[in-house]
């Protein structure tokens, strides 16, 4: 079984992510799972602990939104553009994962304050 993680940050200065280090050695050594993270930031002491772990990980693209309003204030095309971007990024990405081998992934586990699972 596959399972991919999403870090919302690549530190582990707070609880939540030494807590998902625990959880992908124990998922690994008790039950066998492939566990893959994806984490925002190229460097960072989770990053660190993944690759001694040798646990694979991946770096998402930078999330650019949506637009909520137009402003006139000049940069309304900036914004545009940002968020075309951002969707195009979006789609090398997924590319990406389906390169990995993820794209018959079992699970996803994702860690939010505001709201679990996912969108």
């Amino acid at each position: 079984m596959k399972i991919l993680f999403i870090a919302h940050n690549s530190l582990l200065s707070g609880g939540a992510n030494r807590s998902l280090l625990m959880v992908l050695k124990q998922l690994r050594l008790q039950y066998g799972v492939e566990c893959n993270v994806v984490v925002p930031q190229k460097k960072g002491a989770l990053i660190d602990a993944l690759k001694s772990e040798e646990i694979r990980y991946i770096v998402a693209v930078p999330y650019y939104g949506v637009i909520s309003g137009f402003y006139h204030d000049g940069r309304d095309w900036l914004r545009c553009i940002k968020v075309w971007i951002g969707g195009i990024l979006k789609v090398i990405f997924v590319l990406e994962l389906l390169l990995m081998g993820l794209q018959s992934v079992a699970a996803v586990w994702k860690k939010s304050r505001m709201r679990s699972g996912l969108r």
